[in-house]
């Protein structure tokens, strides 16, 4: 089932994924990509995969992101 992975099935697995975690970050530090504000750190990998890595247990931190509809501005007007 690789590359079929969907949001539901993921939540049915009780899988965590760190993109859409209000926790979430990207940084401009090239030797450590990601982070992850709750639990203050930085790393190469996916933050909820160093999580279950060290403590073998899934991020008990993960938070939805809250998803809104984006509205398009318009853009500028002269």
């Amino acid at each position: 089932m690789r590359g079929q992975d969907t949001d539901k099935t993921r939540q049915t697995l009780g899988d965590t994924t760190c993109h859409g975690c209000v926790h979430y970050f990207v940084t401009w530090d090239p030797r450590f990509p990601r982070g992850c504000r709750a639990l203050s750190f930085k790393t190469k990998k996916v933050p909820c995969h160093e999580v279950r890595a060290n403590s073998g247990m899934p991020c008990q931190l993960a938070t939805p992101r809250r998803t809104t509809a984006r509205i398009a501005s318009g853009g500028w007007t002269a």
